[in-house]
């Protein structure tokens, strides 16, 4: 495996890590720490849930009122590449194509479209899937009094 290390900038003189005790013995004696793979965080926000979560509905409407926006005002976060859009651009600026003929045509990709941002989805979930298995993080804490930490870290709280 290639090992990557990201650093960044900070002026902090100290870190902690909550353990609970028996981990804090372990850790004393062997004199190594654990970097937790994501996919195993104990709080289910952290990693546990699928970053695009799909919903099929919402991302027709958006890309759908999108692309009305790039053909009618050519605003977009992005310049389209596609060829379909872009000519229905073409023809909307020409003035050879109505803004009912205009959605009557997007209304008719609609499904198309759709069904390429799914796979996009599920492979982009694959992906970080991918990552929080193969990799580890050092986990630490910027300050030592924080009572939920140590309410769940503690043993027989």
């Amino acid at each position: 495996k290639k090992e990557i290390f990201l650093r960044s900038a900070h002026n902090l003189k100290y870190f902690f890590k909550y353990v609970p005790p028996s981990t804090l013995k372990i850790i004393l004696k062997e004199k190594k720490f654990r970097w937790s793979a994501p996919s195993r965080f104990n709080d289910p926000f952290d990693m546990q849930v699928e970053p695009f979560d799909f919903n099929k509905k919402e991302w027709v409407d958006i890309f759908h009122n999108e692309f009305i926006n790039v053909i009618t005002e050519g605003s977009s976060v992005y310049p389209s590449r596609n060829p379909v859009i872009q000519s229905l651009q073409e023809l909307w600026q020409r003035g050879e194509i109505s803004r009912e003929q205009l959605e009557d045509e997007l209304e008719s990709l609609k499904e198309k479209q759709v069904f390429n941002l799914e796979e996009i989805a599920l492979d982009g979930n694959k992906v970080v899937r991918e990552f929080c298995s193969e990799n580890r993080v050092f986990c630490v804490a910027n300050n030592y009094h924080n009572l939920l930490m140590w309410s769940h870290y503690s043993e027989g709280h």
